[in-house]
């Protein structure tokens, strides 16, 4: 893919390309949405409705959804919220000199999304909450399809963890949600106080613990922990088919991991990996994140090829979408989506807004910690 505007960074008589940049960041992070925006329209159809529905090229554009053209599932809404809590938690440990601990803030900002389902803004909740920033946007405060094995394990009271699993579920919506870690840790401010040989460790340690917040089995919360890693090393510079290379080093030291390891694998090889099973709706997270990596791959470069691919393949497009969406803008950039698509995009504004505050990292003023209280 050919890649624009990067910045060249040297450490010794290796050159590092980076993607550390805003434009890339708030691709990653529109990208996503933009997708998720796309493949709503056809969740959960078989590739017969879609032709049936769009023709034989299937789905090329927004359809009016959830009221509107452009509007996002609860996969972008969990997605701003995560972000929401890694920001928060950076604040904590600032502000207590402590390290830095995200398992906790990221719930308590999951608990927040949890309030907001009820589809009532009311301003009594956000001392009550926590306060912040994301849970005084009214926009934010619709039903938008969340999995009930979200809804569920957020009213449960446990924090479920890849040792102690509050459910079996293997759906990849944990996945979608992941990539705003990624970028976290590839902020300046976050990324020089990681330990370069167990960075990657890191970041894929991480987003197994949220991820098993809601999602209980080890295909789901390893394939997410592949998705943030995957973003984690396209900022920090590979190409797509090295990242995945390298996701699959982390990805063998984890228990469990072989139906995972075996998918990825398959799609790097050309073999058949990316397959539709015979139950499109229920595939687990593996398989979608597989597909979407093969999109990904056979899009050349071009964003809205490998979304639109991978919305048109039927069954979970919204998220499948996503994981793409997200993908394609990490390596090619904000300037890679049609304009047409990012001007219709629900929360486009706040969307970017929290894209470019993840670049960021952390910043001692009043106005950040009025955004982002440590919570």
């Amino acid at each position: 893919m050919e890649q624009k505007n990067q910045k060249v960074k040297r450490s010794g008589d290796k050159i590092f390309n980076v993607r550390c940049l805003p434009e890339y960041y708030s691709g990653c992070l529109l990208g996503g949405a933009v997708a998720d925006a796309l493949g709503a329209s056809v969740e959960g159809l078989n590739l017969t409705e879609i032709h049936e529905l769009y023709g034989t090229d299937g789905l090329r554009d927004y359809t009016e959804n959830f009221g509107r053209k452009g509007a996002v599932t609860a996969c972008t809404q969990l997605a701003l919220f995560t972000a929401e809590g890694v920001l928060r938690a950076k604040v904590k440990a600032e502000e207590s000199s402590t390290s830095l601990a995200i398992v906790a803030p990221v719930y308590n900002a999951y608990q927040r999304w949890l309030a907001t389902q009820d589809g009532i803004c009311d301003a009594t909740l956000f001392k009550g909450f926590g306060g912040g920033h994301l849970i005084r946007w009214p926009e934010l405060y619709h039903d938008r399809h969340a999995e009930p094995c979200c809804l569920d394990a957020l009213s449960d009271g446990r924090l479920g963890q890849p040792g102690s699993p509050i459910n079996d579920n293997r759906g990849c919506g944990a996945a979608v949600r992941m990539a705003p870690l990624g970028l976290f840790y590839c902020s300046e401010s976050i990324f020089r106080a990681l330990d370069p040989k167990t960075a990657d460790d890191t970041v894929f340690t991480t987003a197994c613990q949220l991820a098993a917040l809601t999602h209980g089995h080890p295909d789901a919360f390893l394939t997410a922990a592949c998705q943030a890693l995957l973003i984690f090393r396209l900022i920090r510079g590979d190409e797509l088919y090295d990242a995945v290379q390298n996701t699959l080093a982390v990805l063998v030291q984890h228990p469990r991991h072989e139906p995972c390891r075996s998918r990825l694998e398959e799609v790097m090889t050309g073999a058949h990996g990316t397959a539709m099973p015979d139950n499109q709706n229920h595939m687990t997270a593996s398989h979608v994140l597989a597909q979407a990596i093969r999109c990904a791959l056979d899009a050349n470069g071009d964003f809205s090829r490998g979304v639109l691919a991978a919305v048109n393949m039927g069954g979970p497009s919204a998220g499948r979408g996503a994981l793409v969406g997200q993908l394609l803008g990490a390596c090619l950039g904000r300037g890679s989506i049609p304009k047409s698509w990012l001007l219709q995009l629900e929360l486009y504004d706040l969307i970017t807004e929290i894209s470019l505050d993840l670049f960021v990292g952390f910043e001692p003023s009043g106005n950040w910690l009025h955004k982002y209280p440590a919570w």
